[in-house]
């Protein structure tokens, strides 16, 4: 989420340990520089792509090789309320192990990566 908008506070009272305003603005804007300072090839071209979106979602998504559908992966973790991190479900999609649910959330993914509030990061 963008350290910078309000979804960030929604999504921190649903936190199984909210923090401060301050300090949850802080974890965020520092996760998001160790992201770019993680993700930058030694050509200063990043190999990883990351937005950030003003919405409280019951869901995180990360998808890899989107456009090799062969090879391609889509996470998913629910962001239930007051549950830590390590408490909190998630599976992995492939189009050959679950057609349906892959397409659907790759559809959310793309809904969302395309959204005009997302946000480039890196």
């Amino acid at each position: 989420m963008d350290p910078d908008k309000l979804g960030i506070f929604y999504a921190n009272k649903r936190s199984s340990n909210p923090v401060s305003e301050e300090e949850i603005k802080f974890q965020h804007s520092a996760a998001i520089s160790k992201f770019k300072g993680m993700t930058t090839n030694s050509d200063g071209k990043g190999g990883v792509n990351i937005k950030t979106i003003d919405l409280v979602l019951p869901y995180t998504i990360y998808a890899f090789d989107l456009e090799n559908e062969t090879d391609s992966s889509i996470y998913v973790w629910l962001t239930p309320y007051r549950k830590s991190s390590a408490e909190r479900p998630g599976f992995c999609l492939t189009k050959d192990r679950d057609p349906k649910m892959y397409f659907f959330f790759k559809e959310q993914f793309e809904m969302l990566w395309n959204s005009k509030e997302s946000k480039v990061v890196i």
